[in-house]
């Protein structure tokens, strides 16, 4: 679940950004509903820097296992 501007709601899926259709812009408009199209790019965005976040967090976690690797190894070798 993802809060936006105090808005709950469930977290995209990749399958639902390739499927996502918008409607077309209203009379006298060409194209697709602006307010639709921004809205749906947010969740897009909050979605994406959320794993960017989770991302960066399994990265660093990485690095920290490696080093205690490291730090181990070199211990048992004295």
């Amino acid at each position: 679940m993802t809060i936006r501007n105090g808005t709950a709601y469930p977290s995209l899926l990749p399958w639902q950004v390739g499927e996502r259709r918008f409607k077309p812009a209203g009379l006298g408009r060409r194209g697709l509903d602006p307010a639709e199209v921004y809205a749906f790019l947010d969740r897009v965005a909050v979605d994406f820097a959320a794993v960017h976040a989770a991302l960066a967090a399994s990265r660093r976690e990485v690095a920290l296992a490696r080093l205690a690797l490291v730090r181990s190894s070199r211990e048992a070798t004295r």
